[in-house]
């Protein structure tokens, strides 16, 4: 019992240093923790900032990040409708002669007409665009009437004029001849009756 008292005495200072030692390799193994905690560089900035600047969800559009906003279709307008102008009634032109004035006079007789379908496409230009002219079937004015006619027929370069009894219109293209036409009844209807061939031109 002595001698194992003894042995534990000898061994209580080995121990110690064992002791001793593992607390000085603890100590400094923190030691080379902390000089490392100190070497590491903690970012200042938030490694993961906001998104910013997020495109506004439209009305009527699905907005996905990355993807471009539908567009919402807007109502095309419909084109608005010009104005027609309005074309202004012309006024009518009395026409003109080209030709010399002939001596009254000269010798006449029946021939064949030369200007009936002429005369007959006046009448009925009249008779469309001068209502004010006719009472019913029957001229207003027999002389307002044929001088109308002849009118008519010298804007499409015939020469005419009322003439011989005024219920007749004479025509011609040339000095040569002249024929005439009777365009009114004595009732006051209308009609178209060739006369007569005058040569030379008696207007």
């Amino acid at each position: 019992m002595t001698h194992a008292r003894t042995r534990s005495l000898r061994n209580r200072p080995i121990r110690m240093k064992t002791l001793r030692f593992l607390g000085a390799v603890l100590i400094l193994g923190i030691g080379i923790a902390c000089q490392k905690l100190d070497n590491v560089d903690v970012p200042t900035s938030n490694p993961n900032p906001p998104v910013q600047n997020l495109p506004s969800p439209q009305p009527g559009g699905t907005v996905i990040l990355g993807i471009p906003a539908t567009p919402t279709p807007s109502a095309s307008r419909s084109p608005t409708p010009s104005a027609t102008p309005t074309t202004p009634t012309p006024t009518p032109t009395s026409g003109s002669c080209s030709l010399a004035a002939m001596p009254e006079g000269s010798p006449c007789r029946a021939e064949a007409p030369s200007f009936l379908l002429q005369v007959e496409a006046a009448q009925s230009d009249v008779r469309r665009t001068r209502p004010d002219l006719f009472d019913g079937d029957r001229v207003r004015s027999e002389d307002a009437y044929v001088q109308e006619v002849a009118r008519v027929l010298r804007t499409r370069g015939l020469c005419a004029a009322q003439g011989g009894p005024k219920d007749e219109i004479a025509v011609k293209s040339s000095n040569d001849w002249n024929d005439q036409y009777d365009i009114v009844l004595g009732n006051g209807a209308t009609w178209t009756s060739y006369q007569v061939t005058c040569r030379p031109a008696r207007f």
